[in-house]
């Protein structure tokens, strides 16, 4: 008769000694016997990477470490320099005139920014409001003055706007004159507008800048285009008193 102590068949039966050796491999060998019993049961869906852990720290939900913090804070995107906004230039005008020299308006311009100004120019719509009727709806013919180029932080020296023969022509002494001009260059952040009036060789004059300019240009046009007196003499109460700038003797 054949007895089976867990392994091979044998004639005879294993002394004591014998059948522990067996047991004792047996039990050291039935956890991998197991494992690969499970291996064999479970479903392949892939092969799947370990979760990778620091030596000494147990794995957890992911958290930001020293190392990442420190990547992000070095990463070129964070030192990435940002453009500050263009500058570009700003021209303004002051208006002057020289009795000395019978110039009854000149116009100063001055840059105000730190970059160049390029192809400044100065243009008006003057008119004069003692001119007969059938002139009146007749702007003076006062050409546009350009002044070039306007370096950083600097001014032009003074143009006479009314040097033209035939603006003098078209002024008699005392005479008013009212109308606006528009100051800009080619890069500017911005145009100007002046309102001006001036009695035409007295030393008598005011200035004044108009940011808001729209509804008081189109009531000059509508009171020029309309060539009614009474209107045109009220031109110039446009312009509050508090805001006219006197046209100084230069």
């Amino acid at each position: 008769m054949y007895i089976k102590y867990g392994g091979p068949l044998v004639k005879q039966q294993p002394n004591t000694l014998t059948a522990l050796g067996r047991i004792e491999k047996m039990l050291k060998e039935l956890p991998d016997t197991i494992a690969d019993t499970l291996e064999r049961r479970t479903p392949k869906t892939g092969r799947q990477e370990p979760p990778q852990t620091v030596p000494g720290i147990p794995a957890g939900p992911s958290k930001p470490t020293v190392a990442s913090r420190a990547h992000k804070a070095t990463s070129p995107d964070r030192y990435k320099t940002v453009s500050p906004p263009e500058t570009l230039p700003d021209v303004q005008a002051i208006f002057v005139q020289n009795e000395t020299l019978a110039i009854p308006l000149a116009i100063i311009l001055y840059n105000l920014n730190d970059c160049v100004a390029h192809d400044s120019e100065c243009g008006f719509v003057m008119v004069n409001l003692d001119d007969p009727p059938e002139r009146s709806l007749t702007p003076l013919p006062i050409v546009t003055l350009s002044g070039g180029f306007i370096r950083a932080k600097s001014r032009r020296p003074s143009t006479n706007a009314m040097d033209s023969p035939m603006v003098k022509n078209r002024l008699h002494l005392g005479d008013r004159v009212f109308g606006y001009s528009v100051v800009t260059c080619s890069d500017c952040i911005t145009s100007r507008l002046y309102w001006i009036f001036l009695k035409y060789g007295k030393g008598e004059g005011w200035y004044s800048e108009d940011s808001d300019s729209a509804g008081r240009r189109h009531v000059f046009g509508t009171a020029v285009n309309s060539g009614s007196k009474n209107l045109l003499d009220r031109l110039p109460d446009l312009i509050s008193e508090g805001l006219r700038i006197p046209i100084r003797n230069e």
